[in-house]
């Protein structure tokens, strides 16, 4: 049998776990709505999910450097089977906020676990390999099962949903947790026999052990990112990205709910959802020439796309036509794609083996911290104005956080300058 290479076992787990979040994301907030949840409600419970994921985001990455990666991230498919199940019989806002954060715990054990162990793994196997160009093809993978689970997870509800609600009374969407959850169990089966992991002797702790070693851990990669500017800047893209992605994310359902009437056709989100991370995947197929093209410097590959992401939102919110709202929706979520290679690539670039899944944990809990400023602050401007303006405001926020990579290309040139 022909042995699986280490960057395709990293697609093949990858790829299934993107599966399993991308049954979820078409149908998300539709169902929540469905329980007679409003939509200031919706954006509490999202900021309840970014809070669980703060919560845990840090300590479940020092965890994860000392317990190991692919043990933690085992356990987070076993908190998301639980949230699942809790989300199929739930049946109002209590039930679901419980659910939300069981889902946030998850997704908090999850973060920088099985990348962390891609990328140590890959430095030690290709010392002078080109990461950014594995984690684009990576990242054309992911899009791509996005894509698919989203278009599947659309068709589900008015399809197998409806039979399950004539005869059981669920849900429409519980049959896209319970495919969810098949998934998670093929996912943790996988990752059992595929992901080998060897955790340094020196660090390998139990589990409560491992707890108590967090903290230090913890101290010692937050002082890399008071230290190293770069990194600190960084982290704060991280946390704009955040914040315009939840308003995006959270309100583009029921922005299309607006442009469409009340009687949209739920297949109609599921291909939308599914056409953003296609487009996506193009983003990241495109992005190694464009790369090559800026003579590998990334930070001005980044500069540039951070100003086309904050134009995109600007025009999106002007868009009354279902045509050209899709049309600058999917050339938005395209620029993204962009995005992701060669910002990881960059900040891999400046962090050490030990630390990693702690320091990219950090920049989750940044990216999340984001999130929740987004989705309250986006539902308070939703419930005031509009959501048309909210992503305006978001827009320049966007547009102006390119100043951040200006800021570390000023550091780099200064520094390559110095004697």
């Amino acid at each position: 049998m022909k042995k699986i290479s280490l960057t395709n076992k990293f697609i093949i787990n990858k790829t299934i776990h993107w599966c399993i979040i991308g049954m979820l994301l078409p149908i998300s907030t539709l169902f929540i709505m469905d329980k007679g949840i409003s939509l200031l409600q919706i954006g509490l419970l999202v900021a309840i999910q970014s809070a669980t994921v703060i919560i845990f985001e840090v300590p479940s990455g020092a965890l994860a450097d000392n317990y190991g990666r692919k043990n933690v991230y085992i356990i987070s498919m076993m908190m998301m089977c639980v949230a699942a199940i809790i989300y199929i019989f739930s049946v109002g806002l209590l039930q679901v906020s419980i659910g939300i954060v069981f889902m946030g715990i998850a997704q908090a054990l999850s973060s920088g676990t099985i990348d962390a162990w891609f990328v140590d793994e890959f430095n030690n196997e290709f010392p002078k390999g080109d990461l950014q160009s594995a984690l684009a093809k990576s990242n054309v993978f992911t899009l791509i099962s996005l894509g698919g689970s989203s278009l599947l997870s659309g068709i589900l509800p008015m399809s197998i949903g409806t039979i399950l609600h004539a005869k059981l009374h669920l849900s429409i969407y519980s049959i896209n947790f319970i495919v969810e959850i098949l998934l998670i169990i093929i996912q943790i089966v996988l990752t059992k026999r595929l992901i080998v992991e060897e955790i340094n002797e020196n660090k390998k702790a139990k589990i409560l052990e491992s707890l108590k070693l967090s903290p230090k851990t913890l101290k010692s990669s937050l002082k890399i990112v008071v230290r190293n500017k770069s990194i600190f800047f960084m982290m704060l893209s991280t946390v704009v990205w955040g914040l315009g992605f939840s308003a995006l994310e959270v309100y583009w359902q029921p922005q299309v709910k607006n442009i469409l009437g009340e009687e949209t056709k739920i297949v109609v989100f599921g291909v939308i959802n599914a056409g953003y991370f296609f487009a996506g995947a193009i983003g990241s197929i495109i992005i190694s020439p464009i790369c090559k093209l800026f003579k590998g410097n990334l930070l001005k590959v980044l500069i540039l796309i951070r100003i086309l992401l904050g134009i995109s939102f600007i025009i999106l919110a002007f868009q009354k036509n279902i045509i050209t709202f899709v049309i600058v929706y999917l050339l938005l979520y395209a620029i993204n794609g962009m995005a992701e290679s060669p910002y990881y690539t960059l900040f891999n670039n400046h962090v050490e083996n030990e630390n990693r899944a702690t320091l990219l944990s950090l920049e989750s809990l940044f990216m999340k911290s984001g999130g929740l400023v987004g989705s309250l602050g986006m539902g308070f401007v939703v419930k005031d104005y509009s959501i048309s303006v909210g992503w305006i405001i978001i827009g320049v926020v966007v547009i102006t956080s390119a100043s951040l990579f200006f800021k570390i290309l000023i550091m780099d040139k200064k520094h390559s300058s110095s004697p």
